[in-house]
């Protein structure tokens, strides 16, 4: 697999550098041509060109690659005792055109690894390219790869121009990509703990800091609670007071949304000077929603209904939601070789699952339904579960495992499940 790099210009000095870690042998060409070939065409070897127009870059030489019969034609080098398989490697080749065919247009030029298979079969993995090569200016194509497995024979070379135009390299650079350097760790030194960064929460000034999302309009109106719920008192009474029963009391007041036109309109105000980054948030808020359906008796068949399916009803709390239920997460891709934005992958090219791909593991962990314990007096074994694929396991008194499947879908009743010991 590979993903594909980008070009750059390059300036003065800053040629791509050999560096020890380079498996690129005689990467500037200090010792002429030794360890490097021609695709299907010869190679000569240059301080300049051109009347000293074209001059090296990183070294005292570059490589042309002349009598170029084929876009494939070019320069290469064997690499096969010095690849190592599921290792990233990063790819920065420097190079130009050259030739009176080569004036025209810029053409494209490509960094490619050849690969032979244990069982003979070739792979051509394409690692960088660039379509604005030309005769004007040295250019750098950077890519990345990584093999997955044995190769017999592995060599990268460079390629692409028409038949006819010289293909100059100055230098190659092929190593182990380094991973990215972690965020330094978040300074809270000014941070302060337990404030409220909205304005105007309390709506004591109207509506002044709020505004809302879309065509919805807002109004300030009294009537809402004056006492904090109970599930609220243990997050935010500290706010308000050290008493621990709430503090002050609310004022009574609220933002009224009308004219809604769709379910993400809503009162909303920009804090984007006010958050700290990496610091975690508590986001704590009440409202209601006019329903003409949430009637008191809708809540009571509810609650009946429940009871009579079994439900151990102690208290019912009511919550609204503004967007549909969640069914999944849809991901576009999730290695690093595979995305097509930077820093878009939960697992690194070389297999390491990053800290967002840890969250979605998480997720996972809390999506699946376990549960374990004793059968009642009846036989019964109750638990509550989402939907999907189950495996249950019974062991009985005498040590007998009884293993079975089963599937709950979606609107299904209370699923009683018969597993005869």
């Amino acid at each position: 697999m590979a993903i594909g790099g980008d070009a750059g210009r390059v300036v003065g000095d800053g040629g791509a550098g050999a560096g020890d870690d380079n498996i690129i042998l005689n990467p500037e060409f200090d010792s002429g041509l030794d360890n490097w070939s021609g695709s299907g065409c010869k190679i000569e070897l240059h301080d300049s060109l051109d009347d000293g127009k074209v001059l090296p870059v990183s070294g005292k030489y570059f490589v042309a690659a002349t009598g170029r019969t084929d876009t494939w034609n070019g320069v290469q080098q064997d690499v096969t005792s010095r690849l190592q398989r599921k290792l990233l490697y990063e790819v920065a080749a420097t190079v130009r055109l050259s030739g009176a065919a080569a004036t025209p247009s810029p053409c494209e030029v490509r960094a490619t690894v050849a690969v032979q298979n244990t069982d003979g079969r070739q792979q051509y993995i394409s690692v960088a390219k660039s379509p604005a090569v030309s005769d004007k200016e040295w250019m750098q194509l950077q890519g990345k790869f990584l093999l997955n497995g044995t190769v017999a024979k592995a060599a990268i070379y460079i390629e692409g121009p028409p038949a006819g135009v010289d293909l100059l390299l100055d230098s190659l650079v092929v190593k182990h990509a380094q991973k990215a350097t972690p965020a330094p760790a978040p300074d809270f030194k000014n941070l302060e703990y337990g404030a409220n960064i909205l304005q105007n929460s309390d709506l004591d000034d109207g509506v002044n800091g709020w505004f809302g999302l879309g065509s919805c309009a807002l109004s300030v109106h009294g009537g809402a609670p004056r006492v904090l719920p109970p599930m609220a008192r243990q997050s935010l009474s500290p706010l308000d007071g050290d008493d621990g029963d709430g503090g002050e009391p609310l004022n009574g007041k609220h933002i009224h949304v009308t004219n809604r036109a769709q379910t993400w309109m809503g009162p909303a105000q920009v804090i984007t000077d006010r958050v700290t980054p990496y610091a975690t948030y508590q986001v704590s808020a009440w409202g209601a929603c006019v329903d003409v359906r949430a009637t008191p008796e809708a809540y009571i068949a509810q609650v009946t209904g429940l009871q009579e399916q079994g439900a151990a009803v102690g208290g019912v709390g009511l919550q609204g939601h503004v967007t549909a239920p969640v069914d999944g997460v849809v991901l576009w891709g999730f290695w690093e070789l595979s995305m097509s934005r930077d820093d878009a992958h939960l697992v690194d090219a070389e297999g390491e699952v990053n800290e967002a791909g840890r969250r979605l593991l998480q997720l996972k962990r809390e999506w699946l339904t376990r549960a374990h314990g004793r059968a009642d007096g009846n036989g019964e074994f109750r638990f509550r579960g989402h939907h999907g694929a189950y495996h249950v396991d019974v062991v009985t008194p005498a040590g007998a495992k009884i293993s079975q499947e089963f599937t709950v879908d979606k609107d299904d009743a209370p699923l009683v499940l018969n597993i005869t010991v």
